[in-house]
């Protein structure tokens, strides 16, 4: 079965598929305006392996319209940048992390590191992203300016906790960074309960 998105109205409602079709869907990030939506689309049941056929769609959200972003075959995970000028997303050969600027429409990469969960700064000025390595596994960010990239913290030693989608992290509002820690085994509690 196709993995599809759909919106749900903020006031409460039924939920509504945003695109038809039989392609899978994933990773969904609002433009700053909330006028677009990206995310990424691959066909289910065709040739060749997911990375290489995932691409990065925009849709408009007042008409529905979905189009492809410029040579994004093979990319993942979009985001888009606070003032709404740059898409991030990862390249599925190696998991690299690049920019498409909608000035230039090009694509730019900004480190060869191997990246996870690319996440803005509320500035725009800088991506934060995992780097995990058979020796070392960090925090890094890299500088959209200059491509400048500094570590932030050496994740040596934290059990992170792992979700559906690996092991989760993100920034707070000041730019802090927040974790799923491992903290113990899980545990299941039975409790009663009553409706009100």
């Amino acid at each position: 079965q196709p993995q599809k998105i759909y919106l749900i109205p903020a006031e409460g409602g039924n939920p509504q598929e945003i695109h038809g079709g039989g392609q899978s869907e994933g990773s969904p990030s609002f433009s700053p305006d909330g006028k677009f939506l990206a995310f990424w689309s691959f066909p289910v049941g065709g040739s060749g392996s997911v990375a290489k056929t995932r691409t990065v769609q925009i849709m408009e959200l007042d008409s529905g319209k979905v189009t492809q972003l410029k040579d994004s075959e093979g990319y993942g995970l979009p985001r888009w940048s606070p003032d709404g000028r740059y898409i991030s997303a990862l390249n599925t050969d190696g998991f690299r992390l690049e920019t498409y600027d909608k000035k230039s429409q090009r694509w730019e990469r900004l480190t060869d590191l191997p990246a996870e969960f690319p996440t803005w700064s509320h500035d725009g000025k800088y991506l934060y992203f995992i780097t995990r390595l058979p020796d070392k596994v960090a925090v890094n960010r890299v500088r959209i300016s200059d491509h400048k990239v500094e570590q932030v913290l050496d994740l040596k030693g934290f059990h992170q906790e792992w979700g559906d989608n690996g092991p989760w992290f993100g920034l707070a509002s000041d730019d802090s960074l927040i974790f799923l820690r491992a903290a113990g085994t899980s545990d299941i509690y039975a409790l009663d309960w009553e409706a009100p």
